[in-house]
């Protein structure tokens, strides 16, 4: 049996095959900008708390909330995860020596999560979502950071989204 190898087509690809089908004859810059929106528009619903059905069944994108289990190292001590982004801003700053580090100590964490649903097409993916993160700690551009400054803003705003059992 022969396997076949799953292909991913970019928005450059698709705008090649299909621009002289595409209704309003543009630049690629210009769709590219339509994409860039209308993927903006759907981070900033499903932060919200909304859950984001895909057509042509696709699957939906949704941020779910489930309990963090905290891991052990040797000698049975917790290890928690280093905010890298907080430590960087501490030691510039001169709040923090640079041997120390800022750690995020939290009892549930969020993720994006992206049920695919039942459209399949052989040899292609249907759909694929990946959140983003941009670089550096300001920028307010990429899906995890939009969505690490919304939990951030207040203790409570994780119980917005549904917890995963």
């Amino acid at each position: 049996m022969k396997k076949t190898t799953q292909q991913t087509i970019t928005l450059k690809g698709l705008y090649n095959e299909y621009k002289d089908k595409l209704p309003l004859k543009a630049s690629f810059s210009i769709y590219h900008d339509i994409w860039k929106t209308l993927n903006e528009a759907i981070v900033d619903s499903v932060i919200e708390g909304n859950t984001e059905k895909l057509s042509h069944s696709l699957g939906y994108i949704t941020v779910m909330r489930f309990k963090a289990k905290p891991r052990l190292g040797p000698n049975n001590q917790p290890l928690y995860n280093v905010n890298w982004g907080k430590t960087k801003q501490l030691r510039k700053e001169g709040k923090l020596d640079s041997d120390k580090f800022f750690y995020s100590i939290r009892e549930y964490k969020c993720k994006f999560i992206h049920r695919k649903g039942i459209r399949k097409l052989k040899g292609f993916k249907a759909y694929t979502f990946k959140p983003s993160r941009t670089n550096g700690t300001t920028s307010k551009s990429g899906a995890i950071n939009k969505l690490c400054d919304y939990l951030l803003e207040n203790s409570i705003n994780y119980l917005r989204f549904p917890l995963k059992k």
